[in-house]
């Protein structure tokens, strides 16, 4: 009863955030949009100067891994953060 309390009160603070903002943000002046792709192609040209000096495959495996532990690390905190903040699961430090 109380978890759907919750969920209900969530739906309803972001409806209304929705509300205020109408049909989404402003978009981005064109130099912000201008200066993130220079950034992005300069990433590129690093990533295939990276990829000349190493084998990919492995990188990419072990960034996998990187990604899917610390992904569920980082779950495991925030599952924990909100069970702790609810009373009748009676979790606590």
């Amino acid at each position: 009863m109380i978890l759907v309390a919750i969920v209900a009160l969530s739906l309803v603070v972001l409806s209304a955030i929705l509300v205020v903002f109408g049909n989404g943000l402003p978009a981005f002046p064109s130099e912000v949009t201008d200066a993130v792709n220079w950034v992005t192609s300069v990433l590129g040209q690093a990533a295939g100067v990276f990829w000349a000096f190493v084998y990919p495959a492995p990188i990419k495996a072990m960034f996998g891994l990187t990604v899917a532990a610390v992904g569920i690390y980082e779950g495991y905190k925030l599952v924990m953060w909100v069970a702790k903040k609810v009373p009748m699961f009676g979790v606590s430090d």
